[in-house]
């Protein structure tokens, strides 16, 4: 396995899990640099490509769009640009976000056949990116190309700020007050090793039929699993006060309702959840805990592999 990143946070759980360890090699440069993209992919010649790279935080997002524009659009360009020159490659996966669909609050999930928009930076950014990925593979008849359309993805180690779990945690280590910008608002909360069981399966029916198309991955449809909800479960797990506050200040706008309809997953590659989303809440909440009481993170990382495996 081979990796390309740019320069690790040296709080991030690739570092204090020792994630290198992992890798054959390690590839540190920005996925803008075009140059440099090219080589490392040309000197790996892989099987498989999995792009994650972006700016992801829909706040940053609007503090610096250009920014994400170059990182989330023309990063996957940079991507899609090697794909017919890798004489090796058989599956790639391009994932985008659940955020690319136009918003319109639909209660029943966005489908893989919905429209795709953009209310912000990040979001419509990404809508490019997946729209450019179908262009190309229709354009050059790649094969085996497929997009995964995931997100409000939980699970210990993300010490990213502006996401809702990692700043509940942190608030709680500091005996703050929990602060949420937009309580009532929905979104599709799945666990990561979920996400990724996910992915795994969209790699090998690439692998495997040489297909191309698009993939939501979420829970099942639950419009009841608000933010303020999820808080109260975290805090309850953390035996913390129940209580949290709003957040003040003018904040950017955000989509109301966000879930995903993942039937299209579910029938063709046999994938389902197999936590539920009080089940990764609660696991998520774990690994915080246990981290912060002195765990180490990759046997963290390694017991709720083994277990989420043996459901």
């Amino acid at each position: 396995m081979i990796g390309f990143s740019d320069a690790a946070n040296p709080d991030s759980l690739y570092v204090k899990a020792r994630m290198s360890k992992l890798l054959e090699k390690e590839y540190w440069g920005d996925i803008r640099d075009s140059g440099f993209l090219t080589k490392a992919i040309g000197e790996s010649n892989p099987e498989v490509i999995v792009h994650f790279a972006a700016q992801s935080l829909v706040r940053v997002s609007y503090q610096r769009p250009r920014e994400t524009f170059e990182t989330n659009f023309l990063g996957t360009l940079n991507i899609l640009e090697n794909l017919r020159d890798v004489t090796n490659l058989k599956s790639v996966l391009i994932v985008t976000t659940d955020k690319v669909y136009l918003d319109s609050s639909k209660l029943t999930g966005y489908s893989e056949k919905d429209p795709l928009s953009g209310s912000d930076p990040y979001s419509s950014s990404k809508a490019a990116a997946d729209l450019l990925t179908q262009s190309w593979v229709r354009s050059f008849n790649l094969k085996g190309v497929n997009i995964a359309r995931a997100g409000n993805v939980i699970g210990g180690g993300d010490w990213n700020h502006d996401r809702l779990i990692p700043d509940i945690v942190r608030a709680i280590k500091n005996q703050e007050l929990p602060l949420l910008r937009f309580p009532d608002s929905i979104r599709p909360w799945q666990h990561v090793l979920d996400c990724l069981n996910g992915y795994y399966a969209l790699i090998e029916y690439g692998l495997k039929t040489g297909n191309s198309s698009e993939w939501n991955f979420g829970p099942v449809v639950d419009p009841e699993f608000s933010v303020k909800k999820v808080t109260s479960l975290i805090l309850e797990e953390f035996n913390a006060v129940a209580t949290w506050g709003i957040q003040p200040g003018n904040h950017p706008k955000e989509s109301q309702v966000l879930l995903l309809n993942s039937d299209k997953a579910r029938e063709l590659l046999q994938w389902k959840e197999v936590l539920s989303t009080e089940q990764a809440v609660k696991w998520t909440s774990v690994w915080y805990k246990a981290f912060y009481d002195g765990a180490d993170p990759i046997s963290l990382i390694q017991d709720q592999i083994l277990e989420f495996n043996t459901r």
